[in-house]
């Protein structure tokens, strides 16, 4: 079972009281908001109700400051569908989460906290109490909706301002290499943001239809060939976000705001592209024929202006892999129990002509 200790005895200690909470919150408002906080509304549903894929647990809170209105979210990462629950895996996430945060450009400042015997949040925190992420809440509008929300008749003129201030922010996050010996970074990155997400989605999944064994090994030993035939690539260490997906993104006019960034925070810049694009290519497969081509204009026009901000022209060699890696998350059931059949079927199909070292990705994918 997940440890959500922390945040389940903050709401037995104090409900949906407005004023308790406001009291709770007060020692880790000033990071983050106004001292001046004060709690409005708590909402108690079990996950946070804009994201329907997610193995976070999140209670949700506004609240008002003298800045004016305010949304924050207490998180518990809930890793147990990859066995992930032991104490150590938990403090490694809320511990890195605040420090890799503040190293993205644009990503919503959070602050590790546990709760004391009165409930009251503390940041001095002690060795084996249970954790928690406080995190800001981000205005604007989540761009899953922007791209499930595509229309027919949407302006062409929206969705190449949209890729246009999705590029400049992924130009901005990859413009920056950590310091260190990047032949290791680099390898470790293969090993922590590509193979092992990889192998966890597998093992979560359980499944990959009637011939699950033969897919699995024929995933794993791709995932490995891939690592070998990447390892030629670190000098193309930088930043990432590792998680840059839709339900991630917040746009507020050419402004991107984002959550979810992820360990160890640096890669291969092809990982994130690959994240965006994987989604327009998905929905816009399985989505109304009609709405097909702003798919198709999403991704060509992300492309173009990532290409000219970046100089990156040889990134289209090293997407396949991680295309393949976010192919597996559309064919977990726990992440994606909507996909039916069908287009499971061809989700396979795409993941299995991705597999061999060297493949680039195919023409209708990669303008």
């Amino acid at each position: 079972m997940p440890d959500r200790t922390a945040i389940d005895r903050l709401v037995v200690l104090h409900g949906t009281d407005p004023s308790r909470w406001s009291r709770a919150l007060h020692p880790v408002a000033g990071p983050l908001f106004p001292t001046d906080l004060r709690v409005r509304h708590v909402n108690l549903s079990e996950h946070d109700p804009v994201k329907a894929h997610g193995i976070t647990h999140s209670l949700r809170i506004e609240a008002v400051s003298g800045d004016g209105p305010c949304t924050l979210f207490l998180k518990a990462p809930d890793e147990a569908l990859y066995a992930e629950t032991l104490p150590a895996d938990r403090a490694r996430e809320v511990f890195w989460r605040p420090s890799g945060y503040d190293n993205i450009p644009g990503h919503a400042r959070a602050i590790a906290a546990s709760p004391d015997d009165q409930g009251l949040l503390r940041t001095d925190l002690r060795p084996g109490a249970p954790l928690i992420l406080v995190e800001e809440g981000l205005q604007g509008t989540r761009y899953a909706d922007r791209m499930t929300g595509l229309r027919a008749d949407t302006p062409e003129a929206g969705i190449r301002r949209d890729s246009a201030a999705l590029a400049a922010h992924l130009a901005a996050i990859h413009a920056v290499a950590p310091p260190g010996d990047q032949r290791a970074l680099y390898a470790r990155f293969l090993r922590d943001g590509l193979v092992i997400p990889s192998l966890r989605l597998i093992d979560g999944a359980q499944r990959f239809g009637p011939a699950a064994t033969s897919r699995r090994a024929a995933v794993e030993h791709a995932l490995i060939a891939w690592r070998i035939t990447l390892d030629t690539g670190p000098h193309r260490l930088t930043r990432i976000h590792l998680d840059y997906h839709p339900w991630n993104l917040f746009l507020a006019g050419n402004q991107i705001r984002v959550i979810g960034a992820r360990l160890p925070g640096y890669g291969d810049p092809a990982d994130d592209l690959a994240c965006l694009l994987v989604n327009h290519a998905i929905f816009g497969a399985i989505g109304p024929p009609d709405v097909r081509w702003a798919h198709d204009l999403a991704r060509r026009s992300l492309v173009s202006h990532y290409i000219r901000l970046t100089g990156d022209d040889r990134i289209a060699e090293r997407l396949a892999p991680f295309f393949l890696k976010r192919l597996l998350v559309f064919l977990s059931p726990h992440h994606y129990p909507d996909i039916d059949a069908g287009h499971g079927a061809w989700i396979w199909t795409l993941a299995m002509s991705l597999m061999t070292p060297g493949t680039p990705l195919p023409p209708e994918l990669f303008p």
